[in-house]
């Protein structure tokens, strides 16, 4: 069964198993993957962690449960408006990959 979405549809199994990842999510988690959901483009950790406020080291192991969880991928690289290296950059995952 699909279920409409603001106009999307979306298998119902598809939002189940969203929300099971959802209540499994700490808050710094959560926190990570809110804004990376409200990014119109990819993201480095250093732009992550400054938009957030968080130093580096408390950000980037929030990134990588993210991925475990798959609801975070490597986007590319390029360099990072922080800290100018080329860097790998975050989105959150569209289903698509």
């Amino acid at each position: 069964m699909k279920v409409s979405d603001g106009g999307i549809m979306i298998q119902e199994t598809s939002l189940l198993a969203w929300a099971k990842t959802q209540e499994k999510l700490s808050a710094k988690q959560m926190c990570v993957w809110n804004l990376l959901k409200s990014c119109k483009f990819p993201v480095t950790n250093s732009e992550i962690a400054k938009l957030l406020g968080w130093s580096i080291n408390r950000l980037t192991p929030r990134i990588f449960e993210l991925r475990k969880h798959g609801l975070v991928v490597n986007a590319g690289r390029r360099k990072c408006h922080v800290t100018h290296n080329m860097v790998m950059v975050w989105q959150e995952y569209d289903g698509v990959r």
